[in-house]
């Protein structure tokens, strides 16, 4: 998977998840064409399959990588109240596991 930004390091070991790469490299500062293509190379490489972010981060960029590479997007909530399902702690790990694995 490719991830918005790197916010998923505990899901992640939790649920066996390997994120080849990230979008937004450092807080705030948008991604350069030259790492865009980057992320475009290593997905077509490693056959990345799903882009996730936050309901709070834009989604012009991975729409992008969606686009040329077949990925899927999906919207995770990296807390509880950032979607309405996931309105508790259990609920929230229920969410974005389901949202997982409609990407499949």
């Amino acid at each position: 998977m490719i991830a918005y930004h790197n916010n998923w390091a505990y899901f992640a070991r939790r649920f066996r998840l390997n994120f080849a790469g990230h979008i937004e490299v450092k807080p705030g500062i948008p991604p350069s064409p030259s790492h865009l293509a980057q992320l475009l190379g290593v997905m077509r490489s490693q056959q990345v399959k799903v882009i996730v972010r936050q309901p709070h981060e834009p989604a012009k960029n991975p729409e992008f990588l969606a686009g040329r590479t077949g990925a899927k997007v999906m919207v995770l909530a990296a807390s509880v109240g950032a979607t309405k399902q996931a309105d508790d702690y259990l609920s929230l790990f229920d969410y974005n596991v389901a949202t997982l694995m409609a990407a499949h």
